[in-house]
Formats: structure tokens, sequence, C-alpha cells
């Protein structure tokens, strides 16, 4: 309600200026001139407006209604809304809609008198037909009611079962059908089997492609007429061979999705990898673990710089909380051996091994030995690499040597990164010495390691 220069809430009821709301109400109109009560339009959920302007609560099992306290509009989880009454099971002849929360019913499909919701297709399946029809499952496994003698086998995706009285699919394996058939002219007798499958010369069966391949001609791995997604025909005629996008010889690096018309084009990029560009797509990767860390719940936030100088990522926080970042990597139980780590995270690291923003490293393999030499039994980097710039100092990285970081909060710490030692007189160097004397805020490469694996590390400033 606007009165004035000032706004008070449609359910403020308490009289403010002269000006009341009406409780729980969510859209109102203000009143002419004041002393005077809003008028409520509508309420908030939960709530229906009754004929004296007040807003009166819905009765269970409602989660909305109007008119009165039992005219439900909507319903809680688990309920669907059949007329104007909340249900827990719609009938047979009626199916629960997850995606509306109602009841509809089941002769939306012509003729169908008893069926399901199915949750996998997000539509509802036929079980029971009228007028004399059966049940026919298309190939997508949507459902229709046809005519067994005259409808069918319409189409020729169907057989007739004389024995059951069924209209049943021809890749119906289980009921004397062939499996991977798509149509056939009889029980047993396939003429053409579906994408990815071709039919066996002189023999009712059908066989799987060639590797890779989405539709074929023969069963070789050279005779693709078109590929999965993911691969492309090489040379981009057919047939063919199915090549990766991403491909090292003929591909490239990071696509997922590809296309092929005199040149190879990239439509997508791997999850790990950034795209940039139009047309064809370039794909910087941006994480070295291919599953970027477990995707969007994880975290490729430890930074390394590569033997040739370059900024590599890698995983300092897994998404899958039965996975810990060793190497680099989200790896599973099997893998991190006694490197203490949970929840995504490592907090301690075994004999070998450091810690490094959430993950155990070993100091003889990359990327550990592009940072450290040489670890202390309780997993501490002891000995940084000659070409480190700054120092590690309790599996932490600090701003300088030897641990200069007695004040230094544990945040800065873990927003370093390790960096090659820049040669006097260049540009890097003049960055540096910047750098040493207004040092990045703890927030630019903050650590996604959670609060407690920092923690369970000594204090900052201990000698290493």
């Amino acid at each position: 309600v606007a009165l004035g220069n000032e706004c008070i809430l449609c359910s403020d009821a308490t009289s403010r200026d002269g000006v009341t709301g009406v409780a729980n109400c969510n859209k109102c109109t203000a009143p002419n001139s004041a002393p005077g009560t809003a008028t409520c339009n509508t309420c908030q959920d939960g709530y229906y407006k009754d004929q004296s302007n007040a807003c009166q609560k819905c009765t269970s099992p409602c989660a909305t209604c109007e008119t009165s306290a039992t005219q439900c509009t909507s319903c809680p989880e688990g309920k669907y809304l059949n007329g104007n009454t909340c249900v827990e099971d719609c009938g047979n002849d009626k199916y629960a809609d997850k995606q509306s929360g109602e009841c509809k019913t089941c002769s939306e499909i012509t003729d169908c008198t008893a069926c399901a919701y199915n949750d996998d297709l997000h539509l509802p399946i036929c079980s029971a037909c009228d007028n004399s029809k059966v049940v026919r499952t298309e190939l997508d496994g949507s459902t229709t009611c046809v005519d067994l003698n005259t409808e069918c086998t319409t189409g020729g995706a169907h057989f007739k079962d004389d024995s059951t009285n069924k209209c049943l699919l021809c890749g119906d394996n289980t009921n004397g059908g062939v499996e991977h058939c798509k149509t056939c002219t009889a029980k047993g007798q396939c003429d053409s089997c579906v994408d990815g499958y071709v039919k066996t010369a002189g023999a009712s069966t059908c066989t799987a492609c060639g590797a890779n391949c989405a539709t074929c001609a023969e069963v070789t791995k050279d005779k693709c007429d078109t590929c999965k997604p993911g691969y492309f025909l090489q040379g981009g005629t057919s047939p063919g061979t199915c090549t990766p996008c991403d491909d090292a010889a003929s591909g490239i690096e990071g696509c997922a999705t590809c296309t092929f018309s005199g040149s190879l084009t990239c439509n997508s990029c791997k999850p790990n990898y950034k795209a940039s560009g139009t047309g064809s797509v370039t794909c910087t990767k941006t994480c070295e673990d291919d599953s970027a860390c477990g995707g969007t719940a994880g975290a490729c936030g430890a930074t390394v710089v590569g033997s040739d100088g370059s900024m590599k990522y890698y995983c300092s926080h897994c998404g899958e909380s039965t996975k810990f970042p060793i190497d680099g990597i989200c790896k599973g139980d099997s893998d991190k051996g006694s490197n203490q780590c949970s929840k995504g995270v490592c907090t301690q690291c075994a004999d070998g091994y450091f810690l490094y923003m959430g993950g155990c490293y070993k100091v003889d393999t990359e990327p550990g030995s592009l940072m450290c030499s040489k670890a202390t039994t309780a997993g501490i980097c002891e000995t940084p690499t000659p070409t480190a710039g700054t120092s590690l100092c309790r599996g932490q990285l600090i701003s300088s040597s030897p641990c200069w970081g007695a004040g230094t909060p544990l945040a800065r710490q873990q927003a370093q990164v390790i960096m090659p030692r820049p040669t006097s007189g260049s540009r890097a160097a003049r960055r540096a010495r910047l750098h040493q004397h207004h040092p990045r805020p703890a927030w630019h490469q903050r650590s996604a390691r959670p609060a407690t694996a920092a923690r369970n590390l000594p204090a900052a400033g201990t000698a290493a």
C-alpha cells in the first residue's frame, strides 16, 4: 500500500498513519483516504479471500484454495488435485500428472481406460483399452489403443500375436520378436533393424554396427554411414570410420561434439574446457581433471605452473564426496592410499606426499615435483623446488622464504600460487617486486577447501 511517500505492506494489519492492511494479504489496493483499510486482491499461499475482505486459512490437505477453505486449487507434495480435493491415488481411470500436480483422465489417450504416469518418459502409459481395442506400444515408448486386426501392423513396427491377442513391437524378443528389430512382416520375421544395428544376411537377426557407428550397412568399424555424438566420419565420406572429435591426430583438443563438411568444425567443448569464438569454437583447457573435478559441485582451484611456464589447474575439491584430489585429479578410495581424505578433500598426507590446496601430491611425480622436492613424513613440504618463487610452510604456500608468514593470515597463505622465479630485469620480475610490496588480496585465488581442512593444519608461521 502506498500512502504519500511511505509504502506499507498489504499484510500489515497494525494500522500505520491511519492505514490498515489485511492480515495474510499478498496484493492489495490502498484506501482512498486515511483512516481506512486496504482492499485485499489476493491472499498469501495457504489462504483465501472471504466476502468480508479477510484472508482465511485453507484447511488440510489443500496447499492453496479459493472461495472456501476446502476448495483446493493446488496440493502439497505427494498429493494430486482431483477436482477441488487433494488425493494420493487418482484411481484406475486417471493418472497422477507430476508435471501439473493434477489427476488427469486416461481417455487423453483415445479409448484408454487404465493407465499410469511414467517418470522416465514424462507421459501416461496405457494398460487397458475399451471398444475391443488393444494396447500398442510405440518405438518411443508411448502407447495407443488400436484394433488388433486392422491397425496393429500399420507402419510395420509391430506384429499381431494371435495366441495372446496382443499387438507387439517387432523388437519384443521376450514375446517372439527379434531383439533390436525395427520393422517386420510377422512374428520372428525381421525386415530392418533399429539404428546402430544391421540385419544379418540370410537371417532374421540384428547385429551391432562397428565401434562408434550410429548407423551402418555392414558390421565393420570402417563401414559406418553416420556416427554417434562425439565422433565424425574420417574424411567426411561414408561408409567410413568414426573418429573421436578430440582425436589427437585428426580431431580438435577438448571438442565434445563436431561436424565434418570439407573441414572439421567443433560445436561444443568437454566439461573441463572453455569454448570461445564463433562458428568452429576453440576449446581451452580449464582443468587437468577430465571430469572438471565433478562439475559445478567441485572446484579446480589448485594452480601450478607447468614445466613450460604455462598455468595449469588441478582439483582443490571433488564434487563427489567419495573422491579426493590425489596429484590434482579426483580419485576414489582405492587410489588415496594412506592419505587422510574425506568429503571431497584431503586434510593430511602420507609419507612421500605433501598437502596443497585440499589435495595430496607426490614429490617425485608431476605436478607435485614442480612444487616440492622433499616432504616430511607428516606430509608437509620441506624443500620447495628451486624454481618456486614462494615457500611451502606446513603444507600451505606463503609469500616468501623461509616461512615469513609469522603474521600472515591463513587465508592469505592459501591464496598464494607457486610461480617460477622470474629472471632479473624481466617484466615478470618487476611484477613480482610490485606484488611483494602490494600482495594480491586473499580472495584473488581463494582455496575451495572447507574450513575444516584448514583447522587441521598447524598455525601460520610455524617453522617447516
